[in-house]
């Protein structure tokens, strides 16, 4: 009785046909199904792998450009700072004080050197954003490919379980009692 439930409830599930099938043809057929399905799952998961790769790398890249930034930042600063010093030199030589069109030219060259400045932080940051968005969407696509190998390992394995239910059988069915002793 225990035997006659259980092969029935192997038959709904579509397992009756996989104790029915020729051996060899089961076993190629399941070969083929298993490597399909490893082969696809490898592949996602190398392409995730490849993607976090390049990731870090654009995450490397967004720290140098906001690095060089600051750098270029301070530079310009530096180069305005020396601007003025030898504008106020040179009046300071012809006998002229820090007043009148000498503050007036100094205080240009004074907001000319912040805007420089800010440039350079602009760019620098622009850089670094895209290199961060760049990372962001490698590690989207690559957790999209290692899902992708997932779902197509899964879909081989339900196709082979498909050729395993449509494969004619030589094997005697469950009614006519084959697997009763």
């Amino acid at each position: 009785m225990i035997d006659a439930l259980v092969m029935t409830a192997a038959e709904g599930w579509g397992l009756f046909h996989l104790l029915r099938a020729d051996p060899g043809t089961l076993t190629l057929a399941l070969i083929s199904s298993v490597v399909s399905a490893g082969g696809a799952v490898v592949s996602g998961i190398q392409q995730k792998n490849a993607a976090d790769a390049s990731a870090q790398a654009n995450e490397q890249n967004a720290a140098v450009a906001a690095s060089l930034g600051a750098q270029r930042e301070a530079a310009a600063r530096n180069e305005g700072r020396r601007l003025q010093g030898k504008q106020i030199a040179a009046g300071g030589a012809n006998g002229v004080t820090l007043s009148g069109s000498l503050l007036d030219y100094t205080l240009d060259t004074a907001v000319e050197t912040e805007l420089a400045a800010l440039n350079e932080r602009f760019q620098a940051t622009t850089e670094s954003n895209a290199y961060k968005t760049q990372a962001n969407q490698d590690r989207a696509s690559g957790k999209a490919a290692l899902y992708g190998g997932f779902i197509s390992g899964a879909s081989e394995l339900a196709g082979g379980m498909a050729k395993f239910k449509s494969a004619p059988s030589s094997s005697p069915t469950v009614s006519s009692g084959w697997f009763r002793r």
